[in-house]
């Protein structure tokens, strides 16, 4: 009997000396495997200073490989085998980095919702480019695994997600436009009161994840679908009299690799990956899969000039998100195209534009903090998806005048932002854009015409 207590002390004891060396060897360790996780992890390291742990996370390039520091612009990792004890507090230093504005990160301790870290981890930036941004975080006891990115990321799963919650909607046709270079679904959503003749509404199209990092649009989109098939009497209104098509993520490739602005697929042509925005220029010759997925559905509901659709899109709305700016903002295209030949867009759609951001500015206090910038369209090359509206279609009497009498596609840039929220104080959230895509389809409403009651709902 005694013998048996004696070994079990020893068991206990040995067990006990385990974990004690364990808990004292313990150290962060940093991964980057996950979705949308991107990192140098050659690069980035962890060394203790005395009751804390300095943590170099390395940004790295789209596809590991792109010089440029523009497409060194979304980091995303994983922290692993922190004290589950006590408190412990984490130097961290993003370096190499490609932007030089100051974004409040967002964590996940052990698998729980995004959130913005503490405004006290609010990061410090030195260097001239490549910059480093610096500052610490004290994760509480008991966190064992922590998720930290640039800003809330938005998976291929997530995506997926969203389009199985409304797949059986009967307001809502899933469609896959196309496949990614790696056999990932491009899907489109229409979206439309189905029970009801086609013949008169009008079109609404809207792409968001052409640049995988740029996430704000993505909750843009949820949003926006949400608001379609929830009982809204103005969203009956908008089904009764619009159809939506809807890609809710362009570019799942880069998205899955943690990509900031390009695909995964490299070529002569682009030996990086190809930015999906720039192949514009040249739509009818791109062989990235995305562009010519999305122009086939584009010239399919268009139709040509001698035979245009029956219900051709009047309004194209490219959705990304941008730097710099604390607020969402458009690109407004500057009347420019006098003559064939020129390059621009003429009066016509310039005015669309000016319409089209005075109501959703109306509807939208966070769109109104924000300044419209300049576009001119105006290069040769014109590497956005408006060039080709405007060339294909909206510049030439036979689309606008006797016998169809178009109207000119109201085709934009409408740039979501990684800062402020819409009061100007706290910093944005998810929630924050699905309450602005919400925004967005009573612009649409009111761009048509369709709502009597113009208050700001």
């Amino acid at each position: 009997m005694f013998g048996r207590i004696f070994l079990r002390k020893e068991v206990l004891l040995f067990f006990m000396v385990l974990w004690s060396m364990s808990h004292i060897n313990a150290q962060p360790v940093i991964s980057a495997s996950e979705q949308q996780m991107r990192l140098d992890l050659n690069g980035s390291r962890v060394q203790q200073n005395g009751d804390a742990w300095n943590i170099e996370l390395r940004m790295a390039a789209d596809n590991d490989v792109h010089p440029d520091l523009v497409y060194r612009r979304w980091w995303y990792c994983r922290l692993d085998n922190l004290d589950l004890e006590k408190e412990e507090k984490l130097n961290i230093e993003i370096t190499n980095a490609g932007y030089r504005d100051i974004i409040l990160p967002v964590w996940s301790l052990d698998g729980a919702p995004f959130e913005r870290v503490p405004s006290s981890a609010l990061p410090q930036r030195s260097g001239s480019g490549p910059y480093t941004h610096s500052f610490t975080l004290k994760v509480p006891p008991g966190v064992q695994t922590v998720r930290l990115a640039k800003y809330f990321p938005y998976t291929v799963d997530d995506k997926d997600a969203f389009v199985d919650s409304i797949y059986d909607d009967s307001r809502t046709k899933v469609y896959v436009s196309g496949y990614s270079y790696e056999g990932r679904p491009i899907h489109r959503l229409d979206i439309t009161n189905h029970e009801m003749d086609d013949e008169d509404k009008s079109r609404v199209w809207i792409h968001a994840l052409v640049h995988p990092g740029e996430t704000p649009s993505a909750y843009v989109v949820e949003g926006l679908v949400d608001f379609l098939l929830s009982d809204n009497p103005h969203a009956r209104k908008l089904l009764d009299n619009v159809i939506f098509n809807i890609v809710p993520m362009v570019n799942p490739d880069g998205v899955a690799a943690g990509n900031y602005r390009t695909n995964t697929r490299m070529t002569e042509k682009n030996p990086h990956g190809a930015n999906l925005e720039e192949e514009w220029s040249e739509p009818w010759d791109s062989t990235e899969p995305e562009v010519t997925a999305l122009r086939k559905d584009i010239e399919k509901f268009m139709g040509s000039l001698d035979k245009p659709g029956s219900n051709p899109i009047e309004i194209l709305l490219n959705v990304h998100a941008s730097h710099m700016r604390k607020y969402p903002f458009h690109f407004l295209h500057e009347p420019s195209w006098e003559e064939p030949g020129d390059y621009g867009v003429n009066q016509m759609v310039h005015n669309l534009g000016v319409k089209w951001i005075e109501h959703f500015k109306a509807r939208s206090p966070f769109v109104a903090h924000g300044r419209t910038s300049k576009s001119t369209l105006g290069e040769e090359e014109r590497p956005y998806v408006e060039g080709m509206m405007f060339d294909r279609w909206s510049r030439h009497e036979e689309w606008v005048e006797y016998p169809h009498y178009n109207q000119p596609v109201m085709a934009i840039t409408y740039e979501t932002t990684y800062i402020k929220g819409p009061d100007k104080k706290t910093w944005n959230t998810p929630d924050d854009f699905r309450n602005n895509g919400r925004e967005m389809a009573l612009a649409i409403g009111d761009y048509f015409g369709l709502f009597e009651d113009k208050e700001k709902k």
